[in-house]
């Protein structure tokens, strides 16, 4: 930026997979997109503590997911499509049990 701070990092991981990655004025990540090395994407979504609270992904199967964490980085609901296209939805309580899901 103007002031000389990196804003934006492209990388690659140490399995070859590329990574770029956005961060705010004060240099917290706040955004983070990858392919894996099995070609699935991935979408990091971090508040402005640089803490994960959301993660989009499209496996390499072809089901997609989205994983909302808490503010301690404990998952707390996971949204899926099954490959016969049926969703899923899993709700976690605090200790990271399943709390209530569907089906």
């Amino acid at each position: 930026d103007r002031n000389g701070n990196s804003r934006a990092v492209l990388s690659v991981s140490g399995d070859g997979s590329p990574v770029l990655a956005l961060s705010d004025g004060d240099g917290t990540t706040r955004v983070a997109l990858a392919l894996s090395a099995d070609g699935s994407p991935g979408l990091d979504l971090y508040d402005r503590h640089g803490k994960l609270r959301a993660w989009l992904t499209v496996l390499a199967d072809g089901a997609p997911g989205l994983v909302l964490y808490d503010g301690d980085g404990k998952t707390r609901a996971a949204l899926t499509i099954a490959e016969d296209g049926s969703p899923g939805l899993a709700l976690y309580d605090q200790a990271g049990r399943v709390a209530a899901s569907i089906p």
